[in-house]
This record gives C-alpha cells, structure tokens and sequence, in this order.
C-alpha cells in the first residue's frame, strides 16, 4: 500500500517551485500519478514550458504566482494579456495536477478551469510530505522513485 501523502514539493529548472496540498491520496497508474490538489494550499510558482493558447492567441513563457489556492499574479513574455483574459474565464484555482515520467505525449501538468498548464518534468524533483512530516522524493531528475 502506498503511504498517503499531504503536499508535494515541485521544483523544476525552468523556474516552478511551488508546494501543492493534498485533498486526497495520490492516484497511480502505470505511467503517472493524479492529484486532487487542496483549494487553498498551493502556494508559489508555476512556468509553463509549453506555450498556452486562448481566444486564437499563443501565450509564450506563462508563469503564475499562487498563495493560499489563488493565483495572484501572472505574466507572459507574449500574450499577457491574453494570459490574463484566460485567467478571467477559467477557475482562479488549480482543479487537477496529473505527474508523468519523461512523457512527450502526456507531459506533467496542472488543470486550471478548461486549460491544461504543462510544466514538463524533466529535471524536475517532487518531494512529498506525509502526515508525520516525513518527506520523501518521488520524482528526481523526471523520473519517479517511489517504490511500491
């Protein structure tokens, strides 16, 4: 049985670090891991490494700033505007975040409202806590290392 983690620390070289809090247990398949993530405990950064789109307009370099569940802030290097606009018609909150190893077709990613934001794994590391505080790696360098 799997331990039940309460957060994760995400950390990528792109510029994400940001620690999501758990509504429920991590949910595993063979190929990635889905959460549920607490409405209001996702705090820090999160930068896209694929380009959005909305409203016929590419977003390029997204990076949200969360605290307490919220996006705060947000800027693009192309687009903010749109970046904002997408922001306005979708959730202000984080609805799913789905974790994949070195996964071209299915890369890890946060759910926001109706839009998918990618942040990639590679050279990323996920640290997960469990109810005790005990934290434990389970993705180092894009792959996964937690056993079974």
């Amino acid at each position: 049985m799997r331990p039940k983690f309460l957060s994760l620390h995400i950390v990528s070289e792109l510029g994400t670090n940001v620690v999501v809090g758990l509504e429920d247990s991590l949910s595993w398949t063979s190929w990635a891991m889905e959460a549920t993530p607490d409405q209001f405990c996702v705090t820090g950064k999160i930068v896209a490494s694929q380009p959005l789109h909305f409203d016929g307009k590419t977003i390029e370099g997204a990076t949200l700033i969360l605290a307490d569940g919220q996006i705060v802030e947000c800027y693009a290097q192309t687009n903010e505007d749109a970046l904002r606009d997408l922001l306005e018609a979708n959730l202000q909150s984080l609805a799913k975040l789905t974790l994949t190893e070195h996964d071209d077709q299915n890369p890890s990613s946060f759910t926001l409202g109706n839009t998918t934001v990618v942040f990639g794994t590679q050279n990323t590391t996920i640290t997960a806590t469990d109810a005790v505080g005990y934290e434990r790696h389970i993705m180092q360098y894009g792959e996964f290392c937690l056993a079974s």
